[in-house]
């Protein structure tokens, strides 16, 4: 077996050290490496097995197999090449601040460093990829572990946007896509909620179905992407557009919210085409729609007369004195110009 670095000691002489805070110094490279801040032996140990993990990996050797831990009694299999590449991605004193951060209650975090699985969740939180992909190679099963609120790793990682980091998750444990937590969020849900589009599109690939997956309010991804404002969230899950529980539709959402009536805009212009019903859901007047003009007009021109009945007069007054200025200016120099061309134009000539 191979004998294990780091030394595990007291962290401080005072209440610390009564209460079980360790630290841990382990000597890498000529350098004595130190994390402190952690909440007791055991978790010292598993931070004592990540950085000799890191160590063996560094030095060229694929097989962990004699590598004796002392958090768990199994060494972990044999790294694949692509978790030695995430492992390898980061410097042994990076992976010292990975695990520091995780420990330190300063910094930003999930929850509380106590076990293995709050680990993976803390590292997923703060996007620590070599930190995440170690831990998971010392208990794989973490990736499926949830808290008390039922979140998996995947739902924080999707939480902050964190895509590499959902990536690992994803590989080491794929039906957590589909899982819901104790709101019945999926992981696209909280993507939608905070705009994570990088890890949305990932668990788009992953596990499609959940773009139609409800919550306990009856709230699609899309639903809750369009009520919070986040206007590329919206875009990539239009394709998937339904109901809520309700029968409420993201575009009725959107007009009952006042970051939904920013977004409404890009819902239309993302939109291949309204429904006259959707159209009949839009307020007269809605300054905010002159930006999608561009689009209704390349849709066709039916469907840029339904968007001008719901711009305020004084909006319709100056579009119809711009356009008849371009047509002007077009019959003149004999070039006509393109429907994406003339409504960008027109649209400008309102916002300005």
């Amino acid at each position: 077996m191979v004998a294990l670095g780091g030394l595990v000691s007291p962290d401080g002489d005072g209440w610390d050290a009564i209460y079980g805070r360790c630290k841990v110094v382990f000597p890498h490279g000529g350098m004595q490496h130190s994390v402190r801040e952690l909440v007791s032996r055991e978790v010292a140990a598993l931070v004592c097995d990540a950085l000799a993990v890191k160590q063996v990996v560094d030095a060229g050797r694929l097989d962990l197999s004699l590598l004796s831990l002392r958090s768990q009694q199994h060494s972990p299999l044999r790294l694949s090449e692509g978790a030695s590449r995430v492992i390898r991605g980061a410097s042994f004193q990076q992976l010292v601040q990975q695990l520091q951060d995780c420990a330190t209650p300063a910094v930003q975090r999930w929850e509380t460093f106590r076990t293995l699985d709050s680990a993976v969740r803390t590292a997923a939180s703060l996007g620590h990829t070599c930190a995440l992909q170690i831990l998971l190679l010392l208990d794989p099963s973490a990736a499926a572990a949830t808290n008390v609120g039922s979140q998996s790793p995947l739902h924080v990682a999707a939480h902050y946007g964190h895509a590499a980091a959902a990536q690992l998750l994803l590989a080491a444990a794929p039906r957590t896509a589909s899982a819901t937590d104790c709101r019945g969020w999926t992981p696209l849900h909280a993507c939608a909620c905070y705009g994570s589009v990088g890890v949305a599109r990932l668990l788009l690939a992953a596990a499609p179905g959940t773009a139609a997956a409800v919550d306990r309010r009856g709230w699609t991804p899309l639903h809750a992407a369009v009520r919070h404002g986040h206007s590329a969230a919206v875009r990539l899950l239009l394709a998937a557009a339904v109901q809520d529980s309700a029968g409420q539709t993201p575009l009725q959402l959107a007009l009952s919210s006042d970051k939904g009536q920013d977004t409404l805009a890009e819902f239309i212009i993302a939109r291949h085409q309204l429904t006259e019903e959707e159209w009949a859901a839009v307020p007269a007047p809605c300054p905010g729609l002159a930006r999608a003009l561009p689009a209704a007009l390349e849709q066709s021109e039916a469907q840029a007369r339904r968007l001008m009945r719901h711009l305020p007069p004084c909006h319709v007054q100056r579009l119809r004195t711009f356009a008849l200025c371009l047509a002007r200016q077009q019959q003149r120099v004999g070039v006509p110009l393109p429907p994406s061309v003339l409504g960008a134009l027109l649209a400008r000539s309102v916002a300005a």
